[in-house]
């Protein structure tokens, strides 16, 4: 009895979907209708009991089967578009903002440079120069 309560909600489901736009009110309709469908199937079937742990696992509440149909489409504005409010920018960010949220990753300021005695190109101090060949020459102990 179960199984043919589910396979008319995916009657009704496609049935649903074939006739509803692809805008996100008709699919919030569409959904409202199939919840409204299952659960008429399961509460005829009186089944629903065993597989209530499994629907408040899936997501349904805990009066999954004594909820009315929500007739208020303000609700089902809010149920689909509330979430996703506080997912965007409020407001543009400006330039400079967007440079001062950059501060942190700009290179730090290297202190410790000097010149090599030996080419006098820049290096870090206690660090052996790039030109290391010619500086080795240059600073090898003579014998």
């Amino acid at each position: 009895m179960l199984s043919s309560a589910l396979i008319s909600g995916v009657r009704i489901w496609r049935s649903v979907a074939a006739r509803t736009s692809n805008t996100i009110i008709g699919a919030a309709a569409a959904q409202d209708r199939i919840t409204t469908a299952v659960r008429e199937a399961l509460r005829d079937s009186h089944a629903w009991r065993e597989y209530q742990p499994s629907l408040e696992l899936a997501g349904a509440p805990g009066d999954f089967m004594h909820q009315e149909r929500r007739q208020d489409q303000s609700s089902v504005w809010e149920s689909v578009f509330g979430p996703l409010w506080f997912a965007v920018p409020k407001t543009k960010v400006s330039p400079g903002r967007k440079r001062q949220r950059g501060y942190h990753r700009a290179p730090k300021r290297i202190t410790n440079i000097s010149t090599c005695e030996a080419c006098g190109k820049p290096k870090l101090t206690h660090k052996l120069c790039k030109n290391y060949e010619l500086c080795a020459r240059v600073h090898a102990p003579q014998r």
